[in-house]
């Protein structure tokens, strides 16, 4: 298949942003003092719509209670005391927090890791597809810059990973239409994930996002009529959309390995070093579906 065909079976579904708006691929986590790389759908969703928007308004029932259970998540003692210092003083006092339903696709364990701790990988690919305008750059182990092209700057930094959890700050400013003057803020990110197994033995992964939003010099007002309406639709979207995509990269490669190696040869916008570990992580867990396959014809044979 081309690479025109491998696009086409990913473009399904994606976020339509035209439209509406590297690290290990083992599974041991890291430590800010292990030269791991950066945690990626959370970043991704984070560059994509966090700064933009910016007392804590939510309007999920009982969202008290989730709000309490995603700080709660956060190891703060496995923190820098500045990091730490940074998320309390945001967690404690956001003015928007929303809590996202966990949303499960088919994906492999492995894909799923590397594209979550190489968002790079994911924007070059909607790039290649002309479904998005933002730009996202890798400025260290474990920071980004982002811009989202309507308005919004944004640095993020993975301050805490694991497979299972992974812990965002983020700072940015937004000029743009939807406000009458610009504004600046900071993100917290708590994405947690799950790793399990479908009725068919299909591998899955279930993602839950918590964004804790703080604006300076934005009115209670603007933030409840507004800001909060939009905010929720956008990035429950965004969100769902992106962890669909991720779970057709995997399926594809799954199908075509070779179709998803002559794109990632395209990936102009990703490290050298990045492309070649994604094409590996592809090989790699195309042999592994192969292999599960030729076992189950063995079982029912």
């Amino acid at each position: 298949m081309p690479v025109g065909g491998v696009l086409e079976g990913m473009r399904g579904g994606i976020m339509r942003k035209t439209e509406s708006t590297r690290g290990g691929t083992d599974r041991q986590g890291w430590r800010p003092n292990r030269r791991e790389t950066l945690s990626a759908m959370a970043a991704v969703a984070s560059a994509v719509m966090a700064p933009r928007f910016g007392v804590a308004f939510d309007l999920v029932p009982g969202a008290n209670a989730l709000r309490e259970s995603a700080i709660e998540a956060i190891p703060f003692d496995e923190l820098t005391d500045e990091s730490r210092q940074r998320i309390l003083s945001i967690v404690n006092r956001p003015t928007i927090h929303r809590h996202v339903p966990s949303q499960t696709v088919e994906c492999s364990p492995d894909i799923h890791l590397f594209l979550l701790r190489n968002p790079e990988v994911v924007v070059n690919m909607w790039q290649i597809m002309g479904a998005t305008n933002m730009t996202l750059k890798r400025t260290g182990p474990f920071t980004f810059n982002s811009t989202d092209g309507v308005g919004t700057k944004s640095n993020l930094e993975l301050v805490y990973g694991t497979p299972e959890l992974h812990v965002l700050y983020g700072e940015g400013s937004y000029e743009g239409s939807l406000l009458k003057r610009g504004t600046t803020g900071r993100c917290v990110l708590v994405l947690k994930s799950r790793y399990g197994n479908s009725p068919e033995q299909r591998a899955n992964v279930s993602n839950q996002l918590d964004l804790f939003l703080q604006l300076d010099n934005v009115g209670a007002e603007l933030v409840a009529k507004t800001l909060q309406p939009m905010l929720a639709k956008t990035v429950e979207n965004n969100f769902n959309e992106t962890a669909k995509f991720v779970g057709r990269v995997s399926q594809l490669i799954e199908k075509n390995s070779s179709g998803i190696e002559r794109l990632a040869r395209r990936l102009s916008n990703v490290e050298p070093e990045t492309r070649e570990e994604f094409v590996r992580v592809a090989a790699k867990r195309s042999e592994e579906h192969t292999s599960e396959l030729q076992s189950h014809l063995n079982l029912v044979c």
